[in-house]
């Protein structure tokens, strides 16, 4: 393109070889066309000889060039065009690009638009890096470079403004980063941040907040990296003023944490390594009071005595320092399942809300379960599910769990305590924590219609506990328990029993194995009431709408499985024979018309729940909701009128299912058991049951013949629950 230019400024040493056209006096004047020696082209004006006003030339190498022309010489405005399609537009001077003028490349479809010197990019000018437009630079520029100050804006959306050198950031300019919500002002040299300059980091702005929240560092920067001397202002309120290397904090410093205690340190790798609060006489060496104050200052004194006496004092200071880096956090999530299953704003978090949020960091597939995670974190309620723990002794359990955990892995570390606290935090609690699982917390609004049978719930988990050695009880003894009152049928069968309790613990039952004397803690006892009550609602609504087809006449398309692709109902057969008897009743007897309803039955046509997912609670985005009637008007003398179908919402289904299976036949059920066995003596019992050994056994054949599935083989061996179970049973035979 240049050497275009440059012959075009030599077209006054040019022979003509042809000429077609005006002339005066010998001369070419007005109007011609011509062909020079070398195959150069011309046709335009001429005056006195010379190429003068309006024309347009061509070299032999393909460019043309069409415009202003004054004494042989380009200039003026004109056009030029190249053969790979590029082209210009704009002022020449001497066949050059010089002054305002357009050029757009052929080949990489760059444009610029902008002033030239002498063939040069040189001035002001926008220059599109695409067609699109998505990629520019507009500012000042010398000799083709970006020089001076500029905008310039990348197809990542990203934007600079400032001062350029040689094609690069260079001096005082401002970058934002949207994609990445970042943002820096200050000083750069050869492209990178270089000198003193502030870094904001954008985070997500808090509900129902105004001003977004931010991470602010103002400081040095060597090679893009904070480096020297520089303060960081954390969005949470703390903020660390004193020396940083390579991005991590590093010499001396001081720290005021977001309570607005003062903590003057020495740094390592980002690291508080020693660490005091100002007073007199100078640096005061800190306690973990005073690092974390009296809120949330640990007591781990077990956990302490493992090391050596003169390391403990290191370990407590450097694992309150990992409890410190996470606080805004752990205060987030305590004040989250402090409010579970509770329609104000509480403030104390109970331990049932500690076991779900363990439970929901998988805590307890880290091979810790619920109950040994309250002996490990034990006092004298331990157990106890409404007791309320402060934020202090929930910070003493997770330093107590993260060690059990994560002990093995940290052998190398120096501080182990804390390496193992931030492992937990990283890996299990921080990634999981506020994904709510399980049928007690999972819907807020159920949870609230749940907690006003817990305390009851309670007392029979208590009852039963009470008999055992651990104080506590085991999978197995919740089946016994299910099966000593009589809950275990069509509707309820143990092997959806045993599914229920094995969907947050794989480990209880599989195909391939099973493991019932594992223990279970009142927020698995409760949960899995919760499900049997939703899995005997949802059994009883299917029977009902077959029958109610029936009665009117219909033949229904039998629906899909209603059961959690994660539980198998385990009673295809039970349910299909009971369909089927009830037709074959229905149909087989005296005409509809003149049959009488008995009461128990008209109660449960008109209580019955919609068939809601048994584990909708566990996984909210797959509700599977199968439409059901949930009342029916019949008449006793004539059934050939329609029946009337009023369908409450879900909630209403799903309260008086719960409320249904709790408090009228599970309260109920086991209140009567209760009063027969303090009735039932040990005297009595011998005497009418006969020997001790041939009672024993007809209960157990009994229980093996009742159940129609060979899971119940998983649970006949001896329990401390079977042994009141037999008796039981034999009282109720009598």
């Amino acid at each position: 393109m240049a050497g275009a230019e440059q012959q075009s400024a030599a077209l006054l040493g040019l022979l003509v070889g042809r000429y077609d056209g005006e002339s005066i006096r010998g001369l070419f004047h007005g109007e011609g066309a011509a062909t020079f020696r070398g195959a150069h082209e011309f046709k335009g004006q001429f005056a006195q000889g010379l190429l003068h006003g309006r024309g347009s030339c061509r070299w032999p190498d393909g460019v043309t060039y069409q415009g202003d022309f004054r004494s042989n010489v380009l200039l003026g405005d004109g056009t030029y065009a190249w053969p790979d399609g590029s082209t210009y537009e704009g002022q020449v001077s001497g066949g050059l690009r010089h002054g305002f003028g357009t050029f757009t490349c052929g080949q990489t479809s760059v444009v610029y638009r902008g002033q030239w010197h002498r063939g040069t990019r040189h001035g002001k000018g926008t220059l599109y890096y695409r067609q699109e437009l998505s990629s520019w630079y507009d500012g000042d520029l010398v000799e083709n470079e970006r020089e001076g100050w500029g905008l310039r804006c990348y197809p990542s959306g990203s934007v600079y403004e400032g001062q350029w050198r040689a094609g690069v950031r260079h001096g005082g300019g401002t970058m934002r980063w949207p994609r990445l919500g970042q943002q820096y002002s200050g000083s750069w040299e050869n492209g990178v941040q270089q000198g003193y300059g502030t870094h904001t980091w954008y985070l997500r702005q808090s509900p129902g907040s105004r001003h977004p929240r931010t991470n602010k560092y103002s400081g040095q920067f060597v090679q893009g990296l904070r480096h020297g001397h520089g303060t960081f202002y954390y969005a949470g309120g703390a903020v660390y003023q004193g020396g940083w290397r390579l991005n991590k904090k590093h010499g001396q410093g001081t720290f005021v944490s977001q309570n607005g205690r003062i903590f003057e340190a020495e740094f390592v790798d980002d690291r508080m390594v020693a660490c005091g609060t100002p007073g007199e006489g100078g640096i005061q060496q800190g306690t973990g009071s005073a690092l974390l104050g009296p809120e949330m200052s640990l007591s781990i004194p077990t956990l302490l005595g493992q090391f050596a006496e003169g390391r403990r004092e290191v370990e407590l200071q450097q694992v309150e320092l990992a409890v410190l880096r996470h606080v805004a956090e752990i205060r987030s999530i305590y004040s989250f399942y402090s409010s579970l299953g509770h329609r104000d704003d509480t403030v104390l978090l109970s331990r049932v809300q500690l076991w779900r949020l363990l439970k929901d960091c998988h805590i307890h597939l880290r091979g810790l379960s619920l109950t040994q995670v309250n002996r490990l974190c034990s006092d004298e309620h331990a157990h106890a599910p409404f007791t309320t723990m402060l934020l202090s002794q929930v910070m003493n359990c997770l330093v107590t769990l993260a060690y059990h955990i994560y002990h093995t892995g940290a052998e190398s570390s120096g501080h182990k305590l804390a390496t193992c606290f931030t492992m937990l935090m990283k890996s299990d609690i921080i990634p999981n924590a506020k994904n709510v699982q399980g049928s007690l917390f999972g819907d807020p609004e159920r949870a609230v219609i749940s907690m006003s049978y817990a305390s009851r719930c309670w007392a029979i988990y208590e009852d039963i506990c009470r008999t055992t050695s651990h104080n506590t009880m085991t999978m197995r003894q919740f089946i016994w328990m299910l099966k000593d009152i009589n809950l275990l049928d069509g509707e309820l069968t143990v092997v959806q029993v045993l599914d229920v309790l094995s969907v947050d613990n794989p480990a209880v039952y599989s195909c391939t194995c099973s493991n019932l004397d594992m223990e279970m803690s009142f927020l698995e006892f409760f949960e899995a009431l919760l499900c049997c009550a939703e899995l005997k609602g949802q059994q009883k609504a299917d029977r009902v709408t077959d029958s109610v087809c029936d009665l009117q006449g219909v033949e229904t398309e039998a629906p899909a499985e209603q059961s959690s692709p994660h539980l198998s109902t385990g009673n295809g057969s039970s349910k299909s024979l009971e369909v089927k008897k009830s037709r074959a009743f229905l149909h087989s007897s005296a005409p509809p018309f003149h049959l009488r309803p008995n009461k128990t039955d008209l109660d449960s046509v008109a209580l019955t729940m919609s068939a809601v997912h048994i584990f909708s609670s566990l996984q909210p985005q797959k509700y599977e909701e199968l439409r059901s009637p949930s009342a029916i008007d019949i008449q006793e003398t004539d059934f050939s009128r329609s029946v009337l179908l009023a369908e409450p919402s879900t909630g209403e289904h799903w309260s008086r299912s719960i409320h249904r299976f709790l408090h009228q036949t599970f309260f109920t059920a086991y209140e009567r058991g209760r009063e027969l066995r303090q009735e039932a003596g040990a005297d009595t019992v011998l005497q009418t049951a006969g020997p001790n050994q041939q009672w024993k056994k007809e209960a157990v054949a009994q229980r093996r013949t009742s159940d129609e599935h060979d899971s119940t083989a998983l649970i006949t061996s001896t329990s401390p629950g079977s042994h009141n179970g037999s008796k039981l049973g034999k009282k109720e035979q009598q």
